[in-house]
C-alpha cells in the first residue's frame, strides 16, 4: 500500500547514483565539501552523533494537561508507540529521531511525511531523503502552505498538516540554515589538515626533498631517478633507511617541517572551532585538554540546557502541532524527558531525595518512580516537619506547659508527674526526624 512512500525515502533501491549538486558543493582549502565528505571530519561526526544519539535516547512522554495547570503523564495514548517504539514498519523511533536530527544539522531541514489512518490519526512517520527527493515550500492559490516533493519521475504536493518539518535557526521562518553549510570553510580546513597529515606520513615524514645532480640529466633519467628514490625511501615502512647518493648528488629539503607549520596546534584549534558551530563542549568529543574536575560537571549541564534543550523544544512543538493538532493542544501535549541527562551520581541523588522527603514535597513512591522502581503500600504519604509553622502563628506548647498549675507552691519535679510520659511522647513526635537521629 505504501510502496510509493518506500520509494520516496529510498528504502527501495534506486537505479541511479545519488547526486549532491547544489548541496554545499564546492572547494574550501582545496577540499571538496559536500554531504558525502563532511561527515569524514572526525569532530563533525562526533558532534552530529552526540546530539542526535543523546536526544534519541530520551523518553518522549505524552502529557494530559489539567485545568489547574498541572500535567499528568498518559500511559495509553497511541502516540507513545509512534514516538518511542516504531515510527514506521521499517524504522524504529530511535532511528527516526537520529535521522531527523542529522538531516536538520546537515541540510538545515528535516521532512517526514505523516501517514494517517481513516480517522485522521497519525500512525507512521517516513523521513524524506533530500538528496534524491528535494523539498520546496510554497503557497497555493488559496494561500495554503504546501510542501513540493520532486523526483525524476514524479512531483507531489503535500499539505502542511501531513508534513513534519524540523529545522534549525533560519532567516525567513520556513527554511533552516545548515550549520555545515555556514561552516564549510572551517570544515574544509580541517579536511585539508587531515589530508596533509596522511600524505606527510605516507611520504615517510619527508615533506619535500630535492635531489641535486652536478650534471645535466635527460628527462628519462630524471623520471627514473625520482621513481626509484620514491620507491626506496617513501612510505611509513621505509622511514630511517640509509640513503645512498651517487655521482656527487646532494639531498636538500624544500618545505617547512610539521613543527614550522604548527600542525598539531592547528588541528587542536580545528576541534574547538567545530565545537563552537555545534555548541558542543569539547569534552563531549573527547577533547579533555581544558577539562578539570571543577568545570566538567557544569559543562555537561550547559550541554543539556544550551544544546540539547533547544532541539528538544523544536521537536516537541512541531509534533504537538502536526500530530496532536491545534484544537487538542489545550488538553494534550508531548515532552522529551531531559531529566535523565541531569541526574547526578547516586549519593547526590539520594541526598536530594532525602531533602525532598523531609521537606514534605516528595513521597516514598515519588522517589521510587524517579528511580524507575515500582510503588509500595502506603508510599504516597507526605511527611510534615513538626518544627515548621506558618509565619505569624504562635508556636504551640507541650501538654505540661499548657496545663494550669493546681498548686502554685507545688514544686514536684515535672519528670515525676503522671503526665510526664505523655508530654515526653508529644515532645518526641514534635521533634524532626533528623534531630531524633542525633539525640
Amino acid at each position: 500500500m505504501f510502496d510509493w512512500i518506500r520509494k520516496l525515502v529510498n528504502l527501495v533501491p534506486q537505479p541511479r547514483t545519488p547526486t549532491y549538486q547544489g548541496l554545499f558543493y564546492g572547494r574550501n582549502a582545496g577540499m571538496v565539501v559536500n554531504p558525502a565528505t563532511i561527515l569524514t571530519h572526525a569532530t563533525v561526526w562526533a558532534c552530529a552523533r552526540i546530539i542526535s544519539e543523546t536526544i534519541a535516547t530520551l523518553g518522549w512522554h505524552v502529557m494530559n494537561n489539567k485545568p489547574d495547570g498541572t500535567r499528568e503523564r498518559s500511559l495509553n495514548d497511541k502516540l507513545i508507540r509512534l514516538l518511542n517504539s516504531q515510527a514506521n514498519p521499517e524504522m524504529t523511533a530511535f532511528t527516526w529521531r537520529e535521522t531527523a536530527l542529522l538531516h536538520a544539522m546537515i541540510y538545515g531541514n528535516h521532512y517526514s511525511e505523516i501517514v494517517r489512518d481513516g480517522g485522521g490519526r497519525p500512525i507512521e512517520l517516513w523521513p524524506l531523503d533530500q538528496v534524491r527527493t528535494p523539498v520546496t515550500i510554497k503557497h497555493n492559490d488559496a494561500g495554503e502552505l504546501r510542501f513540493c516533493v520532486s523526483a525524476e519521475d514524479y512531483e507531489r504536493e503535500i499539505p502542511a498538516a501531513n508534513m513534519l518539518h524540523v529545522h534549525g535557526l533560519g532567516s525567513d521562518g520556513h527554511y533552516g540554515l545548515s550549520v555545515l553549510q555556514l561552516a564549510r570553510r572551517s570544515i574544509g580546513s580541517g579536511l585539508a589538515m587531515g589530508e596533509f597529515g596522511a600524505n606527510f606520513f605516507a611520504n615517510g615524514a619527508h615533506v619535500g626533498i630535492a635531489l641535486k645532480h652536478p650534471g645535466k640529466l635527460s628527462e628519462q633519467a630524471k623520471d627514473y631517478l625520482k621513481k626509484s628514490f620514491n620507491a626506496a625511501y617513501s612510505g611509513p615502512t621505509n622511514v630511517a633507511k640509509t640513503v645512498v647518493l651517487e655521482e656527487g648528488m646532494e639531498l636538500e629539503r624544500l618545505s617547512m617541517t610539521m613543527l614550522d607549520a604548527q600542525f598539531l596546534e592547528s588541528r587542536a584549534f580545528d576541534v574547538l572551532e567545530i565545537c563552537r558551530w555545534f555548541r558542543v563542549p569539547p569534552h563531549k568529543v573527547a577533547d579533555l585538554q581544558r577539562a578539570t574536575f571543577s568545570n566538567i560537571e557544569h559543562q555537561a549541564i550547559e550541554f543539556v540546557t544550551d544544546t540539547i534543550l533547544p532541539w528538544c523544544r523544536r521537536l516537541e512543538q512541531e509534533v504537538d502541532i502536526k500530530l496532536i493538532g491545534y484544537g487538542l493542544q489545550v488538553t494534550k501535549s508531548t515532552r522529551l524527558n531531559i531529566d535523565t541527562l541531569l541526574r547526578g551520581d547516586v549519593m547526590s541523588r539520594f541526598n536530594a531525595y532525602e531533602k525532598g522527603r523531609l521537606g514534605g514535597w516528595l513521597s516514598a513512591n515519588d522517589v521510587r518512580r524517579l528511580e524507575n522502581m515500582g510503588p509500595i503500600e502506603n508510599g504516597d504519604i507526605y511527611l510534615q516537619p513538626m518544627n515548621y509553622m506558618e509565619a505569624g502563628e504562635e508556636r504551640p506548647t507541650t501538654g505540661a506547659a499548657a496545663a494550669p498549675a493546681e498548686d502554685p507552691e507545688d514544686t514536684t519535679d515535672a519528670t515525676t508527674s503522671a503526665t510526664a510520659p505523655e508530654d515526653s511522647a508529644v515532645t518526641v513526635l514534635r521533634t524532626p526526624p533528623w534531630r531524633r537521629a542525633h539525640g
